[in-house]
């Protein structure tokens, strides 16, 4: 579907895919290698950056066939599964964490 590579930068926050699991990368621990989150697991280790592979946005797809071709091919199951992806993304980005603990705060017992 993509013909070229697809860069990221190595720094907290960011997706990528290591070892055919979605990780989010929590922060360099040398030149080589870096600290990643696996969103499925929960668990945290320490991985080679060579290993690493970018993931594709959906607006890195080239047409809206593929697009719709992505929307149509997929199952129930995979819905939910992204859903729960997403909701565990929203827990690891440090500013979207930041507002729920701010937004709690606001409300009176």
């Amino acid at each position: 579907m993509l013909e070229k590579p697809l860069l990221f930068p190595i720094k907290p926050g960011v997706v990528a895919a290591w070892n055919a699991r979605a990780v989010v990368i929590v922060g360099p621990t040398d030149g080589s290698s870096t600290r990643v989150h696996d969103v499925a697991t929960g668990e945290e280790r320490d991985v080679s950056v060579d290993e690493l592979q970018g993931i594709p946005a959906i607006g890195q797809i080239e047409s809206p066939e593929q697009r719709w071709a992505l929307v149509r091919g997929s199952t129930r199951a995979e819905w939910k599964q992204a859903r729960r992806r997403e909701r565990v993304l929203k827990r690891c980005n440090p500013r979207t964490a930041m507002r729920q603990r701010e937004s709690s705060l606001l409300v009176k017992p």
